[in-house]
This record gives C-alpha cells, structure tokens and sequence, in this order.
C-alpha cells in the first residue's frame, strides 16, 4: 500500500509509463502553508488509486527546491502563500514543464486573484472549502483535459479578453513609467523617486497618475497589479 510523502519530501515510488506522455497513477505536487489544509489534502488525495503524492510542501521555495518538475503531472498549490507566491510558482512550474497541469487552490473566487493564476498557466481552480468529493473530481476533470472553472469566472475571463483587447494601445506604458512602476514596487516616495531621475515630486506624482489612468486603476495595488496581467512588470516573486 502507498504512503503518500511527509512535507517537503519528494515521492520516491517508482510510476510506470502511461500511452500519451503521461504516467499512471497521476503524480501530483501539493504547495500548501496551512498544516491542518496540507494535512487534509493529503488524506483526501492520498487514498485515491489513480494519484500518487510526489510532494507534499509548505512552502514556494521549498517545493522549488525539491521538485524536479519534469517528473510532475500536477500541482495543486494555495495561492496565499508566504513568500513567493503561489502564482509565482505556478508560472515557473509550468515554464520548466509545459505538459504540467496546475490547479489553484484558493480561499475564494477573487476574479483578479484567479485570473493572475490562470495567465500564469494554471488550468483551473479549486475552493478551500470545496467537499473531499469536488476536490478530487477536479483533478479528474483536469487529468482528463478539462478545465474546472466557474461560469462566472469564465465569463470574467472573457469580459477580460475583450477589454483588454480594446484598451491594449490605450494601456501601452513607456519604459519611463515602466520604470516608475518598478520604484513604486520597491516602495520608494515620490521625493525618492524625484531625487533618484532628477525630478521634481510633483513631476512624479503627475507621471503616476497618468500611469494610473492609462491601466484603468485607482490604488496602487490596483495598477500594479494590472500592470503584472498585461505583462509590464513579472509576476510577484
């Protein structure tokens, strides 16, 4: 009988080779911060016959630096994670092995939060308080090829689409305010910002709300957050 791994100790059950690529059971990598949920998870997914847990972290950093993801089929990852972020893992997972299949898991149906993890590759989502039940059938969908996602953030993506769509040459930044936003991430003041270019604050302050303008936002989370969906700045580390 398996034994799915402790956290942050890779799987070290041999899988044999699957038709198509893939490999049989599933063998899936679980990023999760919270004890009590990694602790669920593992007993939810851990007796199912098709998966296998390869991986169980609490932490980005550590599942980076245990996890050859290569050998991944999928990842389940919180998306509030400490440090660098579930998003954040999510995109370079995907990037070292594009055939992973990442499923978020998250508190809530946030549509800024969702999308950000589906630009960043994952195939759909998973809500923490979904049923034992919900949650492996979403893995089924997505070893299947499915995506399980909501109408209603379907319809946000969509929405999205078009709209940025629309405002793609109206939201084009310049490498000035590109750089400007890259202060504003650093935490740097306007006076800061005016010292380091050789400007005046009020020069600053006129620069950022014209850059607050152009990405359609009203805070500064907001406008950075805007800024990393139309890829002016990376994702959050």
């Amino acid at each position: 009988m398996h034994h799915p791994p402790s956290p942050d100790q890779p799987g070290q059950e041999p899988v044999e080779p699957r038709a198509g690529g893939h490999s049989s059971p599933w063998r899936i990598v679980l990023v999760e911060d919270d004890p009590a949920q990694l602790a669920h998870l593992k007993n939810t997914l851990g007796g199912v016959a098709e998966f296998i847990l390869v991986g169980l972290h609490a932490s980005a950093e550590a599942a980076m630096a245990a996890v050859k993801w290569c050998e991944v089929d999928i990842l389940l990852s919180d998306l509030e994670l400490p440090g660098i972020s579930g998003v954040a893992l999510i995109d370079r997972a995907v990037k070292a092995n594009p055939d992973l299949r990442a499923l978020a898991y998250t508190i809530n149906e946030q549509r800024e939060v969702v999308f950000s993890a589906l630009k960043a590759g994952a195939v759909g989502y998973v809500l923490k308080g979904d049923s034992a039940h919900e949650l492996i059938e979403a893995i089924h969908a997505i070893s299947r090829g499915e995506s399980p996602i909501s109408p209603a953030i379907a319809r946000y993506l969509l929405e999205t689409f078009h709209r940025e769509n629309a405002a793609a040459d109206q939201a084009a930044l310049s490498h000035r305010e590109v750089g400007l936003l890259k202060h504003v991430v650093a935490g740097h003041t306007y006076k800061e910002m005016g010292k380091r270019l050789g400007l005046s604050s009020h020069t600053i302050h006129t620069h950022i709300k014209n850059i607050y303008k152009k990405l359609s936002a009203s805070s500064r989370g907001e406008a950075l957050q805007r800024a990393r969906m139309l890829g002016h700045l990376p994702l959050d580390p």
